[in-house]
């Protein structure tokens, strides 16, 4: 990304793709991560570039403007330019310990991030309305079908269902499942998958040339490339546009919402919903929680009760 754009190096005789690549080599974490943090990083030497700064100069100064670029230009989430800020504030620390450079970002703050979650779930009605509307007759909307039962049936993200191989669907345990590269997971975990999910799968596969080796969802435009988690979020907005629903706080992630919301209602232990939807921890399971609360502060029937007893 970066050597096309001709940039200076920013220390040293090394050229920005070569200290970045040192950088990288030097994390602890999966390749599909290093790419995310290549593209962070990318983004902020573009910007650089284009505001005609030169990256021996770079200040303080920049590296808030930088931040305000995100927010008012681009109007990213809070959780996206936290992102990008946590990337380069740890390049530039990894700098300034190879004394290469200071560190610009050390004082920049994250955004204020509202600790509500933003997004909508789904209601039981509007999935099968997104079902009902997807035309299976062909290639596309077989995949797209079978993509979007994964989502509904499984809770699978945008990036694990990019991430998934034709030989990632097999049998484990007396169970049909994934071979799932979860979220900031390094190595792939069986993840068992229901019955009407892998229906769908098969629905799809039969309808295409299988290669054990291939993404399982290809593009309609090259058989040997896969679909990137972007165009599957586009893919899932564009089915629920047409299914009527228009709310910009329901997304793709409002699949997983909707299970973990519905388990919740039905009265799922909390570290039952951690392990199926693979939370980290179960304060991110207890988010899931609020529709839930919501609902019981509208329609409690402690309210009858105590009216009953005084």
């Amino acid at each position: 990304m970066l050597h096309y754009i001709e940039y200076d190096s920013i220390a040293s005789s090394e050229t920005l793709e070569q200290l970045i690549t040192r950088f990288l080599a030097e994390r602890d974490v999966s390749t599909s991560t290093k790419d995310v943090y290549y593209r962070c990083l990318g983004m902020f030497f573009i910007w650089a570039r284009k505001n005609e700064l030169k990256p021996r100069s770079l200040q303080i100064e920049d590296a808030f403007n930088f931040k305000t670029y995100l927010e008012e230009k681009k109007r990213l989430a809070s959780a996206t330019v936290s992102l990008y800020l946590t990337v380069a504030r740890a390049f530039f620390r990894w700098l300034s310990r190879k004394s290469m450079y200071h560190n610009i970002f050390m004082e920049v703050p994250g955004p204020k991030r509202n600790k509500a979650f933003k997004r909508e779930p789904l209601t039981v009605e509007m999935v099968k309305k997104v079902f009902s509307i997807i035309d299976t007759s062909t290639v596309k909307g077989a995949r797209d079908y079978a993509i979007i039962s994964l989502m509904a049936r499984a809770g699978l993200r945008c990036c694990e269902i990019s991430r998934l191989e034709v030989k990632d669907l097999t049998e484990k345990y007396n169970k049909i499942g994934l071979m799932l590269l979860g979220k900031w997971q390094k190595e792939k975990s069986f993840y068992p998958i229901a019955l009407k999910a892998y229906d769908d799968l098969e629905a799809y596969l039969t309808r295409i040339e299988v290669n054990q080796q291939a993404p399982l969802f290809i593009s309609t435009i090259n058989a040997n490339r896969g679909i990137t988690p972007s165009y599957i979020g586009k893919l899932v907005k564009r089915y629920l546009k047409i299914a009527g629903i228009s709310s910009p706080s329901i997304t793709a992630h409002s699949y997983r919402h909707f299970i973990g919301t519905e388990a919740a209602r039905r009265n799922f232990p909390i570290i039952d919903i951690q392990g199926f939807l693979r939370h980290s921890n179960t304060k991110v399971s207890e988010i899931y929680m609020q529709d839930v609360i919501k609902g019981k502060r509208i329609n409690n029937e402690i309210l009858n009760q105590i009216d009953n007893i005084i």
